[in-house]
């Protein structure tokens, strides 16, 4: 600071600033997308570098802000860079940087400023963005804004305006603020800031000329001695506690510290609530099949469980062994008559009955020998119409007995009419056959699971992979082939039936024994697990608590 005896205050120069840079937009973090409201301390460090003058010139020359992480100190740095590039600040060929001690931390700064130029059209317009050297220029004073870094090569040759140095307590040397320091003596700030010109016409721009051959680094100067430690003055009282900052990336995770050593183990604490479940880790592999535990006794019944779908039919099971009979049940209501059966074979002779009482008529005799067919006589009137003939019932054949034109009889199995009158048993010329007997019907057979090798015959029907199969003739080869007949296919699963009705809960089972608690804990320390011991001398699964540690450690690191 220059002497400042004669200074002035100048509030409106600093309302300026403050006022540019509350137009400005939260480019991320704590009130993003809304414009920059400066806290009051912010403030009050503002007017204290800008509103004491003399001779329209700023008496503070170096200032340091020393705040904690997360209370906007990178915003406010690139703020103010943006206020001297084309803001209140800004000069004609003004050369603006802020540094930092390496790479990352520059860029942070230049990313900022670059975010609230994005967020304004009007600062795009007044500025030239230069993402790759994080260079800004204004168009209208062809001032320049740089970051740059203490890992770049030499400085020198810089004239700058504004240098903001960020974490200036972190740097390893002095050699990059030593170097920007000096190179203001080279500034020419007597003469009084007059107005900016005119914005001249843009020149086309020139070819990049080629890179430069990097130069030596220089011989690193020798260390200053330390001075002597002032005295401590008296603490002042704390201010009002401030907004919390816009969040700062994540830091590196630093190295992970040598283990220390198991301290003894605390009494237990009292059981803390249960807390929200984690989310459920990856399966492990399948651990070894582990010895039978002893059977434990029974707990009590449970309530009936709501019945499962029905699964899917099974395939059908070979035919088991005849079961013993059971015992006869109570006769069954009378069924419905089944449908009339075919005629039987005509049953043998029965013996003759007793000879009834004769009657008036004598014995027939014997017929005669028949006449000789006489002429055909000429064909009468129609005669009138006669009654409805009907067939007459049909009786059984009687061996040697006599039987006349138009009787009708069965003979073994068949129906003949008759067709004079005859002694001769039919079939006979003599007889006109109605009704032939018939064969008896093959029904089909069921006989389970198809067995190659076995014998099978005509109407057969054997199953197979869930199908239904019946032979075309006797001995019809293998299954399924040319000899077989399919006549039922393996269906699919039909739909889901409705879920029935939930039975009547069960009687409760009596109270089993109470279940083993557990009484004290085996650690192994070496194995980081902890396995309970129960109350019934038995030890159950151990704890795996590794992962745990390792957590902790992480989190805590």
């Amino acid at each position: 600071m220059q002497d400042s005896s004669q200074a002035r205050r100048d509030r409106a120069r600093a309302t300026a600033v403050i006022k540019f840079i509350e137009k400005l937009t939260v480019p991320s973090g704590k009130g993003q997308g809304e414009p920059f409201k400066l806290e009051p301390f912010q403030k009050l460090f503002i007017r204290a570098v800008y509103e004491p003058q003399l001779k329209l010139r700023r008496v503070v020359r170096r200032a340091i802000l020393s705040m904690a992480r997360k209370n906007g100190k990178t915003a406010l740095i690139a703020a103010i860079v943006l206020a001297h590039l084309v803001g209140p600040e800004a000069i004609v060929h003004g050369e603006i940087y802020s540094a930092a001690n390496d790479r990352d931390q520059a860029a942070i700064v230049y990313k900022f400023a670059r975010q609230m130029v994005d967020l304004d059209p009007e600062l795009g317009q007044m500025i030239e963005l230069v993402p790759s050297t994080k260079t800004m220029i204004a168009r209208r004073t062809g001032s320049v804004y740089r970051a740059i870094s203490a890992e770049a090569g030499t400085k020198h040759g810089y004239l700058p305006s504004l240098v903001i140095y960020d974490e200036l307590a972190q740097a390893k040397n002095r050699d990059l603020y030593d170097v920007l320091d000096t190179s203001f003596g080279a500034r020419d700030d007597t003469g009084e800031r007059g107005e900016i010109g005119p914005m001249g016409e843009r020149g086309e721009r020139g070819e990049q000329g080629p890179q430069g051959e990097r130069g030596d680094n220089g011989e690193r100067g020798q260390d200053g001695k330390q001075g002597e430690k002032g005295e401590a003055g008296e603490q002042g009282q704390s201010g009002p506690a401030g907004d919390q900052g816009v969040p700062g990336e994540k830091g590196e995770t630093g190295e992970r510290g040598e283990k220390g050593e198991a301290g003894e183990q605390g009494q237990p604490g009292p059981a803390g609530d249960q807390g929200v479940p984690g989310e459920k880790g990856e399966t492990g592999e399948r651990g070894e099949k582990g010895e039978a535990g002893e059977q434990g006794q029974s707990g009590p019944a449970g309530d009936q469980g709501v019945p499962g779908e029905k699964g899917e039919t099974g395939e059908r099971g070979e035919k088991g062994e005849a079961g013993e009979q059971g015992q006869s049940g109570p006769a069954g209501d009378q069924g419905v008559p089944g449908e009339k059966g075919e005629t039987g074979e005509r049953g043998e002779k029965g013996e003759a009955g007793e000879q009834g009482q004769s009657g008036p008529a004598g014995d027939q005799g014997v017929p005669g020998e028949k006449g000789e067919t006489g002429e055909r006589g000429e064909a009468g009137p129609p005669g009138e119409k006669g009654a409805p003939g009907q067939l007459k019932t049909a009786r059984a054949y009687e061996d040697g007995s006599v039987h006349y034109d138009g009787d009708l009889v069965l003979h073994q199995g068949s129906t003949y009419q008759a067709r004079c009158d005859t002694a001769k048993a039919p079939p006979h010329e003599d007889w006109q056959l109605i009704a032939a007997k018939g064969r008896d019907a093959v029904m089909p057979k069921i006989l389970g699971t198809y067995r190659e090798g076995e014998n099978y015959s005509f109407l057969n029907i054997v199953a197979l992979g869930g199908s239904s199969f019946i032979a075309r003739s006797d001995d019809p080869g293998p299954c399924p082939g040319e000899g077989w007949q399919l006549i039922a296919s393996a269906g699919r699963p039909g739909k889901q039936g409705p879920p029935g009705a939930r039975g009547e809960a069960g009687a409760r089972g009596e109270r089993g024994l109470p279940a083993p608690s557990i009484i004290g804990w085996t650690i192994d320390r070496e194995a980081y697990t902890a396995t309970p011991i129960l109350s019934d001398t038995s030890e159950a699964a151990p704890l795996q608590l590794r992962e745990l540690f390792v957590q902790f450690q992480d989190e805590a690191s």
